[in-house]
């Protein structure tokens, strides 16, 4: 394979190594050392954790158009929305080709998906702004004609949309920079978006490594500093140091506590960060002091806070760099801001509708007492029937955690058994007795859409510095469709059994509540008797379910019968999965090395690194 040398540039070894290359000979040969690709955090699963919700399974199958990988629709998706046009007599087939790519029904439907998501983020807002054009100005004109009237003046109510009217100057900023930024982030290279991406990575990264409990315990340490430095004479300057101290540690924990305002000040931290000038530590003498910021560091315990912390401040930035990063810093800081305020007042009126609803509920309890009952009935039962599906996914992922724990133990205890500061995030093939050597490789070189991939086989488990085992979602997905006893089938089957039996119990619920109206009305029952009887006949479908018609277990998984075993080693040995790569260890092959020797190079079980500015793992097999 011949791979110009600009597409290498990233991974930081292997450019070093081929940049060093002796090039008096024409053919080198080298054996791959490790083989590090870039594994994104949202590809893996945890033991604990299924992506089998409703809304999850809606974002999946539609948004993200998942549809086209099923059988079924990969040739609609796939073909081009100018149909038979596309294949006239002249039209040649690289034509063809080129013509089905750029105008498949997938990449257009993409694009209309991502409009659609930002209709459905802004359509709250709009909901907002036609209630109060169509209820509150109407209001408001009155209450202003009467205080005039009056010679009175009306007080700010706490509220900036009734107040400034949603077509103030602030308002029609926010909705500016919100359009601007969907509409660069739509049109933007693939590198901005990454910078995008990778700023607000870290600072939600930074935000979630500090815990509450650790705020609260530097809380406490700063406020006992004077009794810890001066003993007992602490009690003299006590009062002091705490109208000192006091508003350090409010901060502190405003920052620290409130996700909105720490998101901001990280934003405006890097910001600075990246306007001043980056300096050399000069080296400090063996016999130097502690410096006052040190002593300082170490009297305020300020470790604690600063430990998880971390600022990207570059010594040598080429000047486009460094403008593209203030870019990327204003256009994330404006978006939170404008983001906020509108999130606010979408929150402050979801407040106001929800408090006005409780207090007509009150006022009119004996009238909605029974549709309450209802929609409480309601929430029950779809909870009941939907969440049946998680937990049986949740068993069904932990039990093949399980099993591929148990196939590879001994790799697994020797990297567990490591100290903290040795072990690193690691991932495991997985061998398998059926495996064919001869004619499958475990790791090679592909090249799909346009990007340098590695293709790894039988990649199917991996453990993390805190000894949590992930199993790649891909992985997963083909293991629950495996056709043996005890396997919980494919998700849309499951889930459309769960929405016939929750539609069944929604209609029933329907005539208990028409019964209950009409003999309500016809005798004079009151609305205590008519929720009561609504609430009894609510429970009927779930003592016809569970306790006179109980449907018996489905067939637990037997982990030891011979066709889920045989099924589960086939899945493994079948699994191939592409990684972005990103970086390449090599190391000078001898003459007389044989093939073998390179094949259980790539066979062995590799480490992965954090990669935190990236949110990423580096994995080396």
């Amino acid at each position: 394979m011949v791979l110009p040398i600009k597409h290498i540039k990233k991974m930081t070894s292997f450019y070093q190594f081929i940049i060093n290359l002796d090039v008096t000979e024409d053919v080198h040969e080298f054996t791959l050392g490790k083989v590090i690709i870039a594994v994104p955090y949202q590809r893996l699963i945890p033991a604990n954790y299924v992506p089998v919700g409703i809304m999850r399974t809606f974002y999946t199958m539609f948004v993200k158009c998942d549809l086209r990988k099923s059988p079924t629709f990969s040739g609609c998706c796939r073909g081009s929305i100018l149909g038979k046009l596309s294949e006239l007599n002249n039209i040649t087939d690289e034509n063809k080709k080129e013509i089905k790519d750029k105008h498949s029904w997938v990449r257009y439907l993409k694009q209309f998906m991502r409009v659609m998501m930002f209709v459905a983020i802004s359509l709250p807002w709009t909901l907002r702004i036609i209630f109060f054009y169509l209820y509150e100005k109407p209001h408001l004109l009155q209450k202003v004609k009467a205080a005039a009237e009056r010679n009175m003046t009306l007080s700010f109510q706490w509220n900036l949309t009734y107040t400034l009217t949603p077509i103030h100057m602030l308002f029609l900023v926010c909705y500016i920079i919100t359009v601007m930024d969907a509409l660069v982030f739509g049109i933007v290279g693939q590198r901005v978006k990454e910078k995008l991406q990778l700023l607000m990575r870290k600072c939600f990264r930074d935000m979630r490594e500090m815990s509450r409990s650790k705020v609260f315990e530097w809380s406490a340490l700063v406020l006992v500093v004077p009794f810890e430095w001066c003993g007992i004479f602490g009690f003299f300057l006590y009062g002091i140091y705490l109208v000192c101290i006091a508003p350090v540690i409010l901060g502190a924990l405003i920052f620290y506590c409130l996700p909105t305002m720490n998101l901001v000040i990280r934003l405006l931290v890097h910001f600075v960060a990246y306007l001043m000038p980056y300096r050399e530590k000069k080296t400090p003498k063996r016999h130097s002091k502690k410096s006052i910021s040190d002593k300082l560091h170490q009297m305020f315990h300020l470790d604690i806070l600063s430990h998880n912390e971390s600022v990207e401040r570059h010594q040598h930035k080429k000047m486009k760099n460094r403008l593209l990063q203030l870019f990327v810093l204003i256009a994330c800081l404006s978006t939170v801001l404008c983001l906020i305020l509108l999130t606010m007042e979408m929150v402050l009126f979801i407040t106001e509708i929800f408090i006005y609803t409780i207090i007509g509920i009150i006022m009119n309890a004996s009238a909605m007492l029974k549709y309450i009952s209802l929609i409480f009935m309601l929430g029950l039962y779809a909870r009941d029937c939907f969440n049946g599906i998680s937990d049986k996914y949740l068993e069904f992922n932990k039990s093949i955690n399980q099993l591929i724990v148990e196939k590879i133990r001994p790799n697994v205890e020797n990297v567990a058994m490591l100290d903290s500061e040795d072990q690193k995030n690691t991932a495991f093939q997985v061998q398998t007795k059926h495996a064919n050597r001869e004619n499958e490789k475990d790791v090679e070189l592909v090249v799909k859409d346009n990007t340098l991939k590695w293709r790894i086989r039988r990649l199917v488990m991996f453990l993390d510095v805190h000894d949590r085992p992930y199993l790649p979602e891909k992985f997963f997905k083909a293991t629950y469709n495996m056709n043996t006893t005890g396997v919980p089938g494919p998700l849309i089957y499951n889930i459309v059994q769960a929405s016939c039996r929750f539609l069944c119990i929604c209609v029933f619920l329907m005539f208990v509540v028409l019964i209950v109206l009409a003999f309500g009305d016809e005798y004079q029952i009151s609305g205590t008797n008519q929720m009561l009887a609504t609430l009894v006949g609510g429970f009927l479908p779930w003592v016809f379910r569970n306790i006179l018609f109980k449907s018996k277990d489905a067939l637990a998984l037997d982990k030891e019968n011979i066709s889920f075993q045989s099924s589960l080693g086939k899945e493994i040995k079948d699994y191939v999965q592409n990684w972005d790569i990103a970086d390449i260890d090599l190391n000078i092959c001898n003459t007389g090395e044989d093939e073998s020797h390179a094949d259980q190079t790539l066979s062995t079980t590799g480490l992965i690194n954090n990669r935190n500015e990236q949110h990423t793992h580096d994995i080396m097999v």
